[in-house]
């Protein structure tokens, strides 16, 4: 479950670097402040994230995909792969149709992440820019994880597989 949570966050981060249509590499270097009122965001959406977490693993399964070979689709696609690594038609559609309902659901989970970034006085730019760091910079996803709790729960996810 932890693997669809950080790809989530990764998703999330992805559809903000398309909104903000900037660049810029992303930073890490937050206040001790802006990070605690990142987690105090991420904790806010962390139902709404479950949901989604659970409507994409169902949307998957219900297509006739693995969560793994969506990754690898989603992977070679977002490379500008045109065969999309070798994905058959039927392969393709249904990773179509499942990226449509990712991308609707994401954009109500963006919407709630905002209203809590206003809420906890975060300023939704800077929550990008830290979901985008979240998902590029090791250091950065180790130390949220690390205040979030993530850490056990990812090893033992690992485990299990």
């Amino acid at each position: 479950m932890n693997k669809v949570k950080t790809l989530l966050l990764t998703v999330c981060a992805a559809i903000a670097m398309t909104f903000t249509a900037n660049t810029v590499q992303a930073q890490s270097d937050f206040s001790d402040d802006q990070v605690e009122k990142f987690v105090l965001v991420y904790k806010d959406v962390i139902p709404a994230q479950k949901e989604m977490e659970q409507k994409l693993k169902k949307s998957v399964e219900d297509e006739g995909l693995t969560m793994e070979r969506f990754q690898q689709i989603a992977i070679a696609a977002q490379s500008g792969d045109e065969t999309m690594g070798g994905a058959s038609e039927a392969e393709q559609t249904s990773f179509m149709t499942i990226a449509q309902s990712a991308m609707a659901m994401n954009q109500d989970l963006m919407m709630k992440m905002g209203e809590s970034a206003e809420k906890h006085e975060l300023e939704v730019t800077t929550f990008q820019q830290m979901a985008m760091a979240y998902a590029q910079d090791a250091a950065f996803k180790e130390k949220i994880d690390g205040i979030m709790g993530i850490e056990g729960d990812a090893a033992a996810d690992e485990e299990e597989e």
